[in-house]
This record gives structure tokens, C-alpha cells and sequence, in this order.
């Protein structure tokens, strides 16, 4: 059984533990630099995105120290051909996840949450790699996922940190054609002001 039907059968926040905890033994230091992205940090958020992939990352040397965890701990640990970890819970439920250095555009993560034994990205910093893939890839769920974090950001009275020039132009491209008159708004209130001018949306 994947990791996506696992998340059909059970309430997708709780359906998250399993994927995240087993294979964190490493040290509380380490553990704290691993953060949860892609769809299923805004599953843990609450989304109802439906995503095949666990995305975690962090630090190389928490990487080379999580893969040595899961070696030794995990049953029937396995190294997939697109560089994914795989392995078997406690309940038998075959986890594929996706561990991914730091990069450029993982440090822009601006803020996280606790998350069982690690973090999770924030709303606002999942909104902005999420315009991204809605315009890469546009499937209906990424465009959803996009409408339901831009809400919630919204409803936290928060605001997005500060936009590259390419960030800005996803934004855009993301917004306009799958947001109506009024989500247009939320989404300027929900842009630094500067960053809200640029886009031109405000008169």
C-alpha cells in the first residue's frame, strides 16, 4: 500500500504521522532543521490536497544522519530509482518520501510550525511554491490547494513575506486566471504593500 492510498483511508492530518515520525532518529538539534513542504505540509495544514509525494528538507548532514536512521530502523528500507526513501511502518503501510537539500528556495521558508517530531512550513510560505506549481502544472487540485491557502492566510490576518521579481510574476500568473474579482483582493491584502503595487492589483 502507498502512501496516497493511506491518505485516502484515513483523515489526511493524522495519516501524516506515520510518513514523519518513524524514520526521525536523530538528535533533537537535527530534528528541529527538518521541515515538512509540498503538498503534504498543506495536508498537515488541513488542505484536502491529494498528493502521492512527502516532501521534507534540510541541512545535507541532517539528510546523510536521516537516512542512516531510517537504514537502521526502518523495515524494509529501500532506495527508490527517482532517489526517494521507501520503507514499511509499524501499521505495514509502504511510505515513499522525498528528502531534498537546502536550497535557495528552501531558505526563503520564512516560518514554521511544530509538526510531530520536526516542522512544517508555514501557509504563507507554502502559498508562494504552490503559485508556482499551479502555473507549471495547473492540475485542478494545485489550483484548489492555491485557493484554500491564499483563505486561510487570509482568515490569519497574515501576510506574505516579501516577493522576488519571479515569485511576484507566479503570483500573478497563478491568481488572475483561477481567482475571481474578490479573491483578487484577498490576494493583494495578503501581499506586503509594495509587493501588492507591483502586481497591479490595485487602481
Amino acid at each position: 500500500m502507498n502512501f496516497l492510498f493511506f491518505l485516502c483511508l484515513y483523515s489526511t492530518f493524522e495519516a501524516l504521522q506515520p510518513a514523519f515520525v518513524p524514520y526521525l532518529r536523530i538528535s533533537p538539534e537535527l530534528r528541529r532543521q527538518l521541515v515538512l513542504v509540498g503538498g503534504a505540509a498543506s495536508i498537515a495544514h488541513g488542505s484536502a490536497f491529494y498528493t502521492e509525494d512527502v516532501d521534507a528538507v534540510a541541512p545535507s548532514n541532517v539528510l546523510q544522519d536521516i537516512c542512516k536512521g531510517v537504514m537502521d530502523s526502518a523495515l524494509n528500507y529501500s532506495l527508490e530509482p527517482d532517489g526517494k526513501i521507501a520503507f514499511d511502518t509499524s501499521q505495514k503501510i509502504r511510505v515513499r518520501i522525498d528528502l531534498i537539500q537546502t536550497g535557495d528556495a528552501i531558505e526563503r521558508i520564512h516560518a514554521t510550525v511544530p509538526f510531530f517530531e520536526g516542522s512544517v512550513a508555514s501557509m504563507s510560505d507554502l502559498l508562494r511554491p504552490r503559485a508556482m506549481s499551479v502555473v507549471d502544472l495547473g492540475s485542478d487540485g494545485e489550483v484548489e490547494d492555491f485557493r484554500w491557502l491564499l483563505s486561510e492566510v487570509a482568515k490569519a490576518g497574515k501576510l506574505l513575506p516579501g516577493l522576488d521579481d519571479q515569485e511576484l510574476k507566479y503570483m500573478l500568473d497563478a491568481g488572475r486566471p483561477c481567482l475571481g474579482g474578490l479573491n483578487c483582493l484577498v490576494l493583494y491584502y495578503v501581499l506586503q504593500a509594495e509587493d501588492g503595487r507591483a502586481l497591479g492589483l490595485v487602481v
